[in-house]
C-alpha cells in the first residue's frame, strides 16, 4: 500500500497574524517613542546649557590644537655650538649657537630641522605650530601644519557688550604657505569662539621648578620649544551666572629627552673609535 503524502497550503491563522500585528504595533510604538524622547532631551539639554556648551567647544578646540603642537625639539635636541662651527663653551641651549632662520622660525635643531617659534606676549595670548590642519581643497598650498593664535580682546559689541564680563577669545588659524620666514597676521581672519569672559589666562610646566609660570619668559629653552603641559584658567559671567574653570592640558608627544639620548649616542661612540684598533 502506497503513502501519498499531500502537501497543504495552510498558513498562519487569523488570530495569530492579528497577535503578530500587534506585536509589531507595540514594538514600533516603544521605539518612536525611544527616539522621540532622546530627541526632545537633546534639545532640552542644549537649550537650556547652551552657554556651558559654547565653552566646552572654545576649550576643545583649544585642546585639539595643543595635543598635536609640533617641534622637533620633541625628538631632537639643539643645535650646538659645535654643529655650528662655533667652539663650543657652556650652555648649547644659548642663544648665540643658532643661525636665525625668519620670525617663525628662529633657529634649527640639531638635525638640521627648522624649530617653529613659540610665543607669549601676554598672559592671556599663545601662538605656536600645530599639526591639526586637514586639506579642504585639492592641491591647496596646505599640509598638516598650521600656525595657530588665541589672543584675549575686548569685546567688539560696543554698548552691547557685557560690562561684568567685556572680554572675548580670539583664534587665529594661518594654514597658507605656513614655512614662509615672518608672521603676517593681519591678513588672517580671527574668529571669535568664546564671549562674555571676566579673566583668562595660560600657565606653563616648569619641569625644574615643578610648578606652573605665568610666562614663556621663565622658562628654560628645553621647556618652551618642547613644553608638556598648559594650564588655562577660564572665569566666564553672564545674566548673573559665573563659571570658572581650571583646566590642565597635555600635548600627545611621549616624554623623551633628546639631549640626554644625543649625549648617549655620542658616548658610545667615542667607546667605540677609542677602542676600535
Amino acid at each position: 500500500m502506497i503513502n501519498i503524502k499531500q502537501k497543504t497550503e495552510l498558513g498562519f491563522s487569523l488570530i495569530e497574524v492579528l497577535v503578530a500585528i500587534t506585536l509589531l504595533s507595540f514594538l514600533m510604538l516603544y521605539v518612536y517613542n525611544l527616539v522621540d524622547t532622546s530627541s526632545q532631551t537633546k534639545i532640552d539639554v542644549s537649550d537650556q546649557d547652551q552657554n556651558f556648551l559654547q565653552i566646552e567647544a572654545a576649550l576643545n578646540r583649544f585642546k585639539l590644537d595643543f595635543d598635536l603642537i609640533y617641534s622637533p625639539i620633541y625628538f631632537s635636541a639643539f643645535k650646538s655650538k659645535r654643529q655650528s662651527g662655533q667652539e663650543e663653551s657652556g650652555d648649547d641651549l644659548a642663544s648665540g649657537a643658532f643661525a636665525g632662520t625668519g620670525e617663525k622660525f628662529p633657529f634649527l635643531s640639531g638635525t638640521e630641522q627648522l624649530v617653529p617659534e613659540i610665543l607669549n606676549p601676554a598672559n592671556s595670548s599663545i601662538v605656536f605650530f600645530t599639526a591639526n590642519n586637514q586639506r579642504k581643497f585639492i592641491n591647496s598650498k596646505q599640509s598638516n601644519y598650521a600656525w595657530v593664535q588665541y589672543k584675549l580682546v575686548d569685546s567688539a559689541e560696543g554698548e552691547n557688550k557685557n560690562k561684568e564680563a567685556p572680554l572675548e577669545l580670539l583664534r587665529y588659524y594661518n594654514s597658507i604657505n605656513p614655512y614662509t620666514r615672518d608672521f603676517d597676521w593681519e591678513a588672517t581672519k580671527p574668529h571669535v569662539i568664546l564671549k562674555n569672559i571676566k579673566k583668562f589666562e595660560f600657565l606653563f610646566w616648569d619641569s625644574t621648578r615643578k610648578e606652573f609660570q605665568s610666562s614663556l619668559k621663565e622658562l628654560n629653552k628645553a621647556d618652551k620649544f618642547a613644553m608638556q603641559a598648559i594650564k588655562v584658567k577660564l572665569e566666564w559671567a553672564y545674566n548673573g551666572e559665573e563659571v570658572v574653570i581650571e583646566r590642565i592640558y597635555r600635548n600627545l608627544w611621549p616624554f623623551f629627552d633628546p639631549l640626554q639620548d644625543k649625549n648617549s649616542a655620542e658616548q658610545i661612540q667615542a667607546n667605540t673609535e677609542t677602542e676600535s684598533p
